[in-house]
């Protein structure tokens, strides 16, 4: 395809939205029973990119063994220009993809992945708009430690100038799709991986100047990294995405804190340790930026519910004499067909609906994305006592909770009590969903505590003295081990218990012992205590 001016890259995207958008009715070809939904066209507002859909490049860099070429790359031999789009600096290279430039043969675009003869992911297909697309990447060090920082991987990005700036405080919606490809088995040196890892976090990034990009780096650690990472760029969002030789759509609502001219594309702030010790590498297509009130016409919004609650009830846009179908990470769901969906407690995931309407018309709403917190079901330790003399490690930690503060400030999920009282914790998680709880701790140095055994006790049943059991000046202390044997006259094992709660009731083998006296053995110790052996007699009077 050669190489087109602005003039023509204008007219092109104008062609592009051949698909006119009305208050009333979005009018795009699709099938008419209910069951082939998957057929309709998708329809976007007009993007904010320009050559949003990547299909404007030069000629195709035959040289390259790729199929396409690498963006603002340094030999002349694989460099192709994608108009409006380039790498964030130059010690990145993202690849630029075109059907239009497929080899004969071991090619990325082949059906087949183990026709790739590459270590490179297969495209899967069919592509999602057009021919065109990029990658973005990340390497990890297969020779670094999982736990390696998130600013020590290198990231490679997309950025773009635009031609007007975002406006603070204005809602946005940025819309993409995203592939996961597959690897060659026998060509794929990552870690015995054959498809791309999932899940993966794709990061939006806004800098309120445009510099003239690649940025030239200082030093190769420039690279690395997130672009919030770097001076004048901030996160203005981010989309975690599940997939295995496909497209998935992502979808990231943001709203700037100040005008943003420059935008970048790539991987999150995000560590990924689901590809720790390998190399990844994803597909991106079709970038649609709008207004959110732009995108209202596809836009589900909630009638009910949030992340804290649950409690979730879903509307799809109102059009007359439609039918909907609404699906659950692009599965159907069964009798979801009105124009509100009930979403079931913890089906959390990304919720679209498809929308026939009369002349055989249809097109997909956005996909709303449903998160249920964890701290929903937020749990603590119960009250609790310890024998020790350091204190107690109270535990507030929760799945999913980020934030934690004591009374005292602290902000740790542990909490040290060295003495007995109420210690209160507040817990919040990334949806801004808080709980308060409160432990009651008793605190005890064990040192001082004594167990007393009785010398007598009458088990009679009058509700006094029944039950022979050891007594103690720390009663609500729980012994750590406890063992107790009783004994007739002649050393035969009566009775034995772990459970000094429990007694010795004056019975053998169902049936109440003679009066008289009897031999015990106890042996105990309490957390942080040693132990201690205890022997005597006790009689039993009727």
């Amino acid at each position: 395809m050669p190489f087109v001016n602005a003039v023509n890259l204008e007219a092109s995207l104008k062609a592009y939205m051949a698909c006119k958008i009305s208050i009333i009715i979005i009018s795009c070809l699709c099938a008419a029973n209910i069951a082939l939904a998957q057929a309709c066209k998708d329809t976007f507002p007009a993007s904010l990119f320009q050559n949003h859909s990547f299909e404007i490049y030069g000629n195709c860099n035959v040289a390259w063994t790729g199929e396409g070429g690498v963006i603002d790359g340094s030999s002349s031999a694989v460099y192709i220009e994608v108009p409006g789009w380039h790498a964030a600096n130059t010690d990145q290279h993202p690849r630029y993809y075109n059907l239009d430039c497929k080899r004969p043969f071991q090619s990325l675009f082949d059906s087949s992945y183990l026709n790739k003869k590459t270590g490179y992911p297969g495209i899967p297909l069919p592509l999602p708009d057009g021919k065109g697309l990029f990658s973005i990447e990340q390497f990890n060090n297969a020779e670094t430690d999982q736990n390696i920082e998130e600013d020590k991987t290198k990231k490679v990005n997309i950025t773009t100038c635009l031609a007007n700036p975002l406006k603070a405080g204005t809602a946005y919606y940025f819309s993409f799709d995203f592939g996961f490809g597959m690897f060659n088995p026998n060509f794929n040196i990552y870690s015995g991986l054959w498809g791309a890892p999932s899940p993966f976090s794709v990061g939006l990034f806004g800098k309120k100047d445009c510099p003239d990009f690649p940025i030239q780096n200082a030093s190769p650690e420039a690279s690395l990294g997130c672009l919030a990472d770097k001076e004048g760029w901030t996160s203005l969002g981010k989309v975690i995405l599940h997939g295995r030789n496909q497209w998935v759509e992502g979808y990231i609502e943001f709203t700037p804190t100040e005008d943003i001219t420059a935008l970048g594309i790539g991987p999150s702030c995000d560590f990924h340790k689901n590809i720790a010790d390998t190399f990844a590498l994803y597909y991106m297509d079709n970038f649609v930026l709008a207004t959110k009130k732009d995108f209202a016409f596809k836009s589900i919004t909630a009638q009910s519910g949030d992340a804290c609650t649950g409690n979730f009830i879903l509307q799809a846009p109102a059009y007359n004499n439609a039918v909907y179908q609404w699906y659950r990470n692009s599965t159907a769901i069964n009798n979801a067909t009105a124009a509100t969906y009930t979403v079931p407690d913890n089906a959390d995931g990304y919720y679209k609906v498809n929308i026939s309407l009369p002349g055989n018309d249809c097109f997909f709403s956005l996909p709303y994305a449903v998160n249920f917190s964890t701290m929903r079901n937020y749990k603590t330790a119960s009250d609790t006592v310890a024998c020790t003399a350091t204190g107690i490690n109270l535990n507030a930690s929760w799945p999913g909770a980020e934030n934690y503060q004591w009374q005292d400030g602290s902000t740790n999920a542990f909490f040290n009590a060295e003495k007995s009282g109420d210690y209160t914790v507040t817990v919040s998680d990334a949806y801004g969903c808080t709980k308060q709880r409160t432990i009651h701790a008793t605190v005890q140095n064990c040192t001082a505590c004594n167990v007393y055994m009785p010398n007598a006790f009458t088990p009679n049943n009058d509700g006094k003295n029944d039950v022979f059991r050891p007594l103690s000046n720390c009663g609500n202390i729980a012994f750590q081990q406890y063992h107790i044997g009783i004994y007739n006259r002649y050393g035969q094992l009566i009775f034995q218990s772990q459970d000094a709660a429990a007694g010795w009731a004056g019975t053998f083998n169902g049936k109440a012992v003679a009066p008289g006296v009897y031999i015990y053995s106890v042996h105990y110790n309490y957390s942080q205590s040693k132990p201690v052996a205890l022997s005597g007699t006790v009689l039993i009077m009727k």
